[in-house]
């Protein structure tokens, strides 16, 4: 019982340790999938928290509107086909854009100049999918009022650097692997340890 000690103690640090960096893991990877720099999903997930969007509706709208922005750039998909029938200008500057963070920034822009609610949810649907209509609180103020919020994020302090998040994906990934080898070295040790137990059970 003594040699398993060790084994539990580590297992046990390894799990805290893990726990400790899991969050910033999350964001790290969540900015990767969504195709946007980590500061700037840091501060579209604050505004999307103000505006009822979870974090769950905002990463899949982000996937998909990489997926029909980039449907787009070569004039198909849903998003194509709509913006050829209400916004022809905005198709084009979506198709001259050059990464997703301007994109975002030229459909929040063209929501805010939607002269009305359907055509609002028209845009943003086209754009983020199926949660495009909760993505409306979020872009009506287009750019300009994401950059307010932006701004206001920064200032709270709840952005978490670039550098401190890579290194905390690094570390988890790290982390993850221990786990895994402490995880079996423990089950290694209960093996050892089975005839002992079923001995000690039979004589209690």
């Amino acid at each position: 019982l003594a040699a398993l000690g060790p084994v539990v103690l580590m297992t046990a640090a390894i799990s805290k340790a893990r726990d400790a960096v899991s969050d910033f893991d999350k964001i790290a990877k969540s900015a990767k999938a969504t195709g946007l720099d980590s500061d700037f999903y840091q501060e579209l997930a604050y505004g999307a928290d103000l505006a009822g969007v979870s974090t769950e509706e905002l990463n899949a709208s982000m996937i998909a509107f990489i997926r029909n922005s980039g449907l787009a750039a070569v004039g198909q998909g849903e998003l194509a086909g709509k913006l050829k029938e209400l916004n022809p200008e905005l198709l084009k500057q979506l198709q001259a854009a050059k990464n997703q963070e301007e994109r975002f920034r030229l459909v929040a822009d063209a929501v805010k100049a939607a002269t009305s609610e359907t055509e609002k949810a028209a845009i943003a649907s086209a754009a983020f999918g199926r949660n495009g209509a909760k993505m409306v609180e979020l872009l009506k103020d287009g750019a300009d009022g994401f950059d307010r919020t932006a701004a206001a994020a920064q200032e709270l302090g709840i952005v978490i650097d670039r550098d401190l998040l890579k290194r905390a994906e690094e570390m988890n990934d790290q982390l993850s692997t221990a786990s895994r080898v402490m995880d079996l070295e423990l089950k290694k040790a209960l093996i050892d340890l089975a005839p002992f137990l079923v001995s000690t059970a039979r004589l209690a």
